[in-house]
């Protein structure tokens, strides 16, 4: 696209020749060469795995463009792409599949050219500069073999920073360069020891942010990568910081269950509390907290910078293990592996500290469980759970729970000071998020009193933390 007129466009299909269009893409017209027929179609864009950026438009010069065509040939126009003119050649350049084109947006004529070596090449090839429009190229001394160069925002709007995925010539690993001078001085900013990236397909530089920079990846999504200076702080959580939000339990997630995640930079500086979509399920996404399982968002239920609380998405049933990663303000933590188990029950309590006096609603004297309202012996108690796993039906992430409820897939039982009792129901707790359970259970007869007597609920076989009480007269 021109600089200075949008409608003004160039395109250099696959296996095509190229085309050019004045009115914003209505029409093309195919590009020419001034001494006559098409500027011909390049080799490198024949193949969707060769990532070839071949075409430029000048950042500054409206209405003129670049294009590279095989063996170190530059052709520019200087009319919209109507006509081109070759300004240099390279014949002692070899063929190599991945050329990446890219212009100073600071100044006109500037150029850039980096060019990937293919696995069959031994020669290394440096990063290439032209002061001239592409007439002349000058190798840039510090860069031995240069993939691809990127620009990114700089010191000053005139001074781009320069970043490269290449070596210097005593490196034997690609790495990621940073130049602030315009290639005069050279810094390695990521570390080849730790493979962090695999294979490049795509380097960009942040023209907004400074010090910000993304990597596109063969297969492994896309990198940013950023220096303090940029303001930019990834959120950071461990494992161990991984717990129910009932009992804190850590070391597993349950499928549906409501976990709280402890670490830094995951949120707002104070508490946002959960929101419902525009399809009435509770949000993915608050004030720009996410917390991804395998990549796929769970329900927000509050964001803070300190901890973040989330439901685990019932698609992770059936997974040993998946890997988790919080997201803030399009900055991505580091996965961390977690666990997956079908069920590990824990009963939210009063204080949430998940000790003490059970979160338990009287439902035959219509008051809330205490020390000071106990239940009497017969009344049905409404006890609160998460992590008792699948419901059946199976669970729908975020859904604010309504008829039919959903129940718990797994066979449930509970305790009451000792004594076996088998809940009337265990499964969605109406009105809440999917995720809440409830277990009606009836106080027994033989039950002992006292204010506080030992509650226990178990799913699958596997019983809710220990501590927990309820009040009975």
């Amino acid at each position: 696209m021109s600089a200075t007129d949008p409608m003004n466009m160039v395109w250099a299909p696959a296996g095509a020749n190229p085309q050019y269009s004045t009115d914003g893409g209505r029409s093309w017209k195919p590009s020419q060469l001034s001494g006559g027929g098409n500027l011909p179609a390049s080799w490198q864009l024949s193949n969707i795995w060769w990532t070839g950026q071949v075409l430029a438009a000048d950042q500054v010069q409206g209405g003129t463009f670049y294009y590279y065509y095989e063996r170190g040939n530059v052709y520019s126009s200087a009319d919209g792409g109507a006509t081109w003119t070759q300004v240099s050649s390279n014949p002692n350049l070899q063929w190599t599949i991945k050329v990446n084109l890219i212009p100073n947006p600071a100044k006109a004529g500037d150029l850039w050219i980096a060019l990937s070596r293919n696995t069959n090449q031994t020669a290394l090839y440096p990063l290439l500069h032209s002061t001239d429009g592409g007439k002349t190229f000058t190798p840039v001394a510090g860069i031995a073999q240069c993939n691809f160069v990127a620009v990114g925002k700089g010191n000053s709007a005139g001074a781009p920073f320069l970043y490269v995925h290449g070596r210097d010539p005593a490196a034997t690993a690609d790495a990621i360069y940073k130049s602030e001078d315009l290639g005069a001085t050279w810094v390695r900013v990521s570390d080849p020891s730790l493979n962090q990236f695999g294979n490049i397909t795509a380097l960009e530089g942040d023209l907004r942010m400074k010090d910000l920079v993304y990597v596109g990846t063969g297969g492994r999504g896309i990198f940013h990568g950023y220096d303090p200076a940029s303001g930019l702080a990834a959120p950071s959580f461990t494992a161990p910081g991984v717990g129910s939000a009932a009992d804190y339990r850590t070391g597993s997630i349950v499928p549906g269950e409501i976990v709280a995640i402890f670490g830094a930079g995951m949120g707002p500086s104070t508490l946002a509390g959960a929101q419902l979509d525009e399809t009435g399920f509770v949000s993915d996404d608050i004030a720009g907290t996410q917390v991804l399982f395998n990549g796929v968002p769970g329900p927000i239920v509050y964001s803070r910078a300190d901890v973040v609380s989330a439901v685990v998405p019932y698609g992770v049933a059936g997974h040993d293990s998946v890997l988790m990663q919080v997201a803030s303000n399009d900055s991505l933590s580091a996965p961390v592996a977690m666990a997956v188990v079908a069920g590990a029950p824990g009963i939210f309590t009063d204080d949430s500290s998940g000790k003490g006096q059970a979160v338990a609603w009287d439902y035959t004297q219509a008051i809330r469980n205490s020390a000071a309202h106990p239940a009497k012996k017969g009344d049905l108690l409404i006890v609160y759970v998460t992590g008792d796993g699948q419901t059946q039906p199976a669970g729908l992430d975020g859904w604010v729970v309504g008829l039919p409820l959903p129940y718990t897939a797994l066979a449930t039982a509970a305790e009451i000071g000792g004594v076996q009792v088998a809940p009337g129901y265990a499964g969605g707790a109406y009105s809440a998020v999917s995720g809440v359970s409830q277990y009606n259970i009836t106080v027994p007869q033989n039950a002992p009193s006292g204010a506080a007597v030992p509650l226990r609920v178990t799913a699958g076989g596997v019983a809710s933390q220990a501590g927990v009480t309820i009040a009975i007269e």
